[in-house]
């Protein structure tokens, strides 16, 4: 499996690219903010990515690098199609790990509980798997590109996001003009 270093994140999320050839490549998942303000994302935040003009909110800075992980399958299935490759992002779902180790020790408990009064429940590593294995492996799923899915399926888009929301993809994360202005300033940044 091949992988794009510039979008890997560590935090073993996925996003599927399928190129002409029916191979996949692995890069990184994206995942819908929980902070409201995140939703002008690309209105108020491309100028400051870096977060030299505001402070530093490391929940917000999470939300906005997986944001820019479903603009790149945007980006990226429209820049690709002709030569057979699509891309997709997706969500495995709130699943307890090492990779929480450096946070509060309440938020285990404090994650089940919002996932609880929304309804769900945390899931094990085998059912977060389970939609990047779809992505990685469906044919039902070939030419289909930027898009993002959960639980198997295929996102609904959601305006308008409360507390006990945790299920769906904000518009603007599927936008095709946010995806080309956060396609060109990648390019920009790295050169």
């Amino acid at each position: 499996m091949n992988e794009n270093q510039f979008w890997h994140s560590t935090d073993g999320q996925i996003l599927t690219i399928k190129n002409k050839g029916g191979d996949n490549v692995a890069l990184t998942l994206a995942f819908w903010p929980r902070n409201p303000e995140e939703m002008d994302f690309l209105k108020t935040r491309l100028a400051d990515i870096h977060f030299t003009e505001r402070p530093y909110d490391p929940w917000l800075a999470y939300g906005q690098s997986k944001t820019a992980n479903v603009l790149f399958a945007v980006e990226a299935s429209t820049r690709w199609a002709g030569d057979g490759i699509t891309a997709n992002a997706l969500m495995p779902g709130g699943i307890l790990t090492a990779l929480q180790r450096h946070l509060d020790p309440d938020y285990g408990k404090d994650a089940e509980e919002r996932f609880r009064r929304a309804g769900s429940r945390l899931k094990n590593a085998e059912q977060g798997a389970a939609t990047s294995t779809l992505l990685a492996a469906s044919p039902l799923l070939d030419g289909v590109g930027g898009r993002y899915f959960e639980d198997c399926n295929e996102a609904p888009v959601v305006h308008r996001r409360d507390e006990l929301t945790i299920a769906g993809v904000a518009p603007y994360a599927l936008d095709p003009e946010n995806a080309a202005r956060l396609w060109d300033l990648s390019a920009e940044l790295i050169g």
